[in-house]
C-alpha cells in the first residue's frame, strides 16, 4: 500500500507493508545511509532526538528498537505527516512536536541518548549555540550532517528572534 500526500515529506517513510511519500518523493531519499551508519543493535531500547525532524523519518525507520522518539520540527505540514503515521499504525513510543529547535531545547528536561541533527544547522541564527546545549542532552551520541563547506543561510523566519540558551 502506498500513500501520496500534497505536501512535502523530505524522506520516503516505510512502515510494514506501507509506504507513505510526498511530492518531493521523486527524489528517493531514504533514511538507510543514516541509519546504516550505526551498529546493528546501537538503538536498542535508547531515547531519541532527532531536531528538524520533519515528518519523522528517521524515528520512524528505528522505532522497532527504540524506547522511545521524540521528533522537533517548525514545519507543521511535515508534522502533520508524521502525525497521521503515528495514528494509522498506532504507534506508541514516538511523539512529534510543533517547535523552534532552539525553544524546544531550552524547555525541555530530559536527557537523550542520540540526537540527531540532520542537514540543519546551517538554517539556524546559533549553530553553536544549538551544539552547546545539545551536548549538554545528550547521555551518548550526537549525529551531525551538514552540507557543502561554508554554506550558511538562516532561514528568514528565524533571523532576528530571540534565542535563548541557559544551559
Amino acid at each position: 500500500m502506498e500513500q501520496n500526500f500534497k505536501d512535502k515529506s523530505y524522506r520516503i517513510i516505510k512502515i510494514n507493508n506501507k509506504t507513505y511519500k510526498g511530492k518531493d518523493s521523486f527524489k528517493n531519499r531514504t533514511s538507510d545511509y543514516i541509519i546504516n551508519a550505526f551498529d546493528e543493535n546501537y538503538f536498542d531500547n535508547k531515547i531519541i532526538l532527532d531536531l528538524g525532524s520533519a515528518s519523522g523519518a528517521i524515528l520512524f525507520q528505528v522505532m522497532n528498537k527504540i524506547k522511545k522518539g521524540v521528533g522537533v520540527d517548525v514545519d507543521s505540514k511535515k508534522l502533520n505527516i508524521g502525525r497521521h503515521i503515528i495514528r494509522e499504525n498506532e504507534i506508541q513510543n514516538i511523539s512529534l512536536h510543533e517547535a523552534r529547535i532552539e525553544n524546544f531545547i531550552h524547555k525541555t528536561e530530559e536527557s537523550y541518548d542520540c540526537i540527531f541533527l540532520l542537514n540543519i544547522l546551517h538554517h539556524v541564527q546559533s549553530p553553536y549555540g544549538i551544539l552547546n546545549a545539545v551536548a549538554e542532552l545528550s547521555d551518548d551520541m550526537i549525529c551531525i550532517e551538514a552540507p557543502e563547506e561554508g554554506f550558511y543561510n538562516a532561514y528568514d523566519r528565524d533571523i532576528g528572534k530571540e534565542v535563548n540558551f541557559d544551559r
